[in-house]
């Protein structure tokens, strides 16, 4: 992960707000495709228990506009894919 990540390091935040977190952050350019797991998103939008699933090598981000939420098989989590 590291190997595909590091040459994609930016000191731009992508967001216009910055997030709480609990470490240090690495922001990174927006150029691979991940699926994430999480039990539910919350009214502001941030992913309550997010869980990192892997990259997809089967799609490429610049293809990816939107958000897709899928339903998880038991209900009660979902699948995300951010690009």
């Amino acid at each position: 992960m590291e190997k595909e990540l590091a040459p994609l390091i930016t000191e731009k935040m992508p967001f216009d707000k910055k997030p709480k977190t609990n470490m240090p952050v690495t922001w990174v350019k927006p150029k691979l495709i991940c699926e994430i797991k999480f039990s539910e998103i919350t009214d502001e939008g941030i992913l309550r228990n997010p869980v990192f699933i892997g990259l997809r090598k089967d799609k490429e981000a610049k293809h990816e506009k939107d958000v897709e939420v899928l339903p998880a098989k038991n209900r009660r989590s979902a699948t995300k894919k951010i690009i």
